[in-house]
């Protein structure tokens, strides 16, 4: 977390929540001082983050009151770069992959008799399995990068009550 930020010579709380509603003070910097005139930098590095879902952070700036609050999102992937959570569901679930070069990637949701499901192609890192509609069971859940240069299957199993 990079922040610039004027006179908070009362030191900074880093604020950190996982709903963007109820945040606790995860570290502080004490006596930051500058002036209404320029800014103090300094940096912050969460190394315990809430993994697997979006982080929200804020700072008490002293006096000062609150910054903007700033969302991260932190998904640990993993060997095989990728992540399906939750599994199981009983809703919806996510596919996130590891796709920093934007290639185009095919997802496909089969269902233990082989039916295609879902087919959604883009070039996100972000799939929505949108799986509220399956009966409860075992799906595959398929992915093929551009050109079929890479392929993965990942396991998914529905309940429903």
């Amino acid at each position: 977390m990079d922040h610039k930020e004027g006179n908070t010579c009362d030191g900074i709380s880093i604020l950190r929540s996982k709903d963007s509603l109820r945040f606790n003070e995860i570290d502080s910097i004490p006596c930051i001082c500058g002036s209404p005139y320029f800014a103090e930098s300094f940096q912050f590095s969460d190394n315990n983050p809430i993994q697997n879902q979006t982080n929200y952070y804020r700072l008490q700036l002293g006096q000062n009151g609150l910054s903007l609050i700033v969302a991260v999102d932190f998904f640990r992937l993993g060997d095989a770069n990728e992540l399906l959570f939750p599994n199981p569901t009983s809703g919806n679930a996510m596919l996130i992959l590891n796709n920093l070069n934007k290639q185009e990637i095919i997802i496909r949701g089969y269902d233990i008799s082989g039916n295609i499901l879902l087919t959604e192609t883009n070039t996100d890192s972000r799939f929505a399995l949108p799986s509220n509609d399956w009966n409860t069971g075992h799906y595959l859940i398929e992915s093929i990068r551009e050109n079929g240069s890479e392929r993965s299957v990942n396991k998914m199993m529905v309940i429903r009550n």
